[in-house]
């Protein structure tokens, strides 16, 4: 479902940057934003849009933080989640989000994600 729905995303993430994102939290931020520079703008805002319509896909499915931030502009960061791997994986979408938001936000200050999520595909 990945390579045909966010094909993009699904490529930076095992082509790219195979290990970051199952690797030390510490170090995803570094070995992601070493990576971007590689890509133009465009592909920096698809993969940033892939990653958003990602979370948004599974938003009712998991307390989704981000969507406050981004949606509502609430501040802060989310409460500590012991909840299992599965919150663990999705967290480390959301940072992973959060890092590419903000390295395309520093080129197009006033770039949105808009989801391509139809509602009847939840």
């Amino acid at each position: 479902m990945g390579r045909d729905r966010w094909p993009a995303l699904q490529t930076f993430l095992s082509e790219h940057v195979p290990d970051a994102l199952l690797g030390d939290t510490k170090e995803l931020p570094s070995k992601v934003k070493a990576k971007l520079p590689e890509f133009g703008l465009p592909v920096q805002m698809n993969i940033a849009q892939e990653c958003w319509d990602f979370l948004r896909f599974f938003k009712d499915r998991y307390d989704d933080w981000s969507f406050l931030r981004d949606g509502f502009g609430v501040l802060g960061k989310p409460p500590a989640d012991h909840r299992g791997k599965g919150q663990t994986a999705l967290s480390r979408m959301k940072l992973l989000y959060d890092i590419l938001a903000e390295t395309v936000r520093a080129s197009q200050p006033d770039w949105e994600p808009h989801s391509q999520i139809k509602w009847n595909e939840r």
